[in-house]
């Protein structure tokens, strides 16, 4: 939405039409929620692009702390987020962000969260391995407070399914370290089997 317009869902749909005619594709919509959101995909030049208008005041986040009014006053985030575990953001300047919801025109942002330039690395798989990429990934691993940034993100907040935060916290000990504040636990089946096939009963 241009700044200053509330949302509205006949304007967003035009806003899809107008890209829709500008770059001469369709743009199949595959989600619709009234009054807050509009999803759809498209294919230019080979590559698939998700379109996407959203009711920022009422469903956005503070964008990594940035947007002051939407940070909630008593939220705090426990829930893990999956974001550094299947992507990260490059900035059109090339500059390497874990989560889309961080800008490089914020020099906060800048300064904290960056990982690297693209052309600091072989090719993205480089990248995704960093020592600072595994660190996000640890962090937001298990259920429990989060820090900052993180902390006042509402994007996909939840409460676990029955036994999730059992089985997040022992990944979690057997790939990164001793749970925070958690006496020690035996071992127990992950998923259903043995995260080393039972070769160390």
């Amino acid at each position: 939405m241009p700044k200053g317009r509330r949302y509205d869902d006949p304007y967003a749909i035009t806003l899809f039409t107008d890209l829709s005619k500008r770059l001469g594709k369709s743009i199949k919509v595959d989600g619709f929620s009234p009054g807050a959101t509009i999803s759809g995909r498209m294919t230019l030049h080979g590559l698939p692009i998700n379109v996407f208008s959203i009711n920022y005041d009422v469903y956005g986040t503070d964008r990594a702390g940035s947007v002051k009014k939407l940070t909630h006053a008593t939220f705090r985030r426990t829930s893990p987020c999956s974001r550094p575990f299947h992507d990260f953001t490059v900035s059109h300047e090339g500059t390497i962000f874990p989560c889309c919801q961080m800008f490089v025109d914020n020099e906060h942002h800048r300064a904290s969260f960056a990982i690297g330039r693209i052309t600091d690395f072989p090719d993205i798989f480089a990248a995704y391995a960093t020592q600072a990429m595994a660190r996000w990934r640890a962090e937001l691993l298990r259920f429990g407070p989060k820090k900052s940034p993180c902390d006042t993100c509402n994007l996909e907040c939840r409460d676990p399914q029955p036994g999730e935060s059992e089985r997040r916290d022992e990944l979690y000990r057997r790939f990164v370290r001793p749970v925070p504040d958690a006496p020690p636990h035996p071992r127990r089946p992950i998923f259903g089997r043995w995260l080393d096939g039972g070769k160390s009963e």
